[in-house]
């Protein structure tokens, strides 16, 4: 589990195997250690992703990587992630909201997926993402 959230190109598919294997076997985890390194990697995509905010392919990466660790049997503490995605859903989320609402199918695909990863990090998103 350790190998397949440091690759750089994580294999999602190889990751919800493993994870299956993990609650079918029922073996005891490094949870702490695991732990950390998902963290770590969501920290670093979340960065990337607020550096350049418009790569689709950025936030799609992250939207898949949320989705995995949601299979995972590791509670993973999303604070700093967290806090980056209010940030986002309180200045960059709108300018594609505005997008979106004009008729821009990237922009409306870009608001979808933020949504959903919001949705995914436990985020009320109609109370936390304008909608104006």
């Amino acid at each position: 589990m350790k190998k397949a959230f440091s690759d750089d190109g994580m294999d999602a598919e190889k990751i919800k195997g493993i994870s299956d294997e993990i609650k079918r076997w029922n073996v005891a985890l490094d949870s702490v250690s695991i732990e950390f390194i998902i963290r770590r990697k969501g920290e670093e995509m979340m960065d990337k992703l607020l550096g350049s905010p418009a790569d689709i392919s950025l936030l799609s990466g992250f939207h898949k990587f949320i989705d995995v660790v949601c299979s995972v049997p590791v509670d993973v503490n999303f604070w700093q992630i967290q806090n980056a995605y209010y940030k986002m859903g309180k200045t960059v989320y709108k300018e594609f909201l505005l997008k979106s609402k004009e008729g821009n199918a990237e922009a409306a695909q870009w608001v979808e997926l933020y949504r959903s990863a919001g949705e995914k990090l436990f985020f009320n998103t109609k109370a936390v993402l304008s909608a104006d």
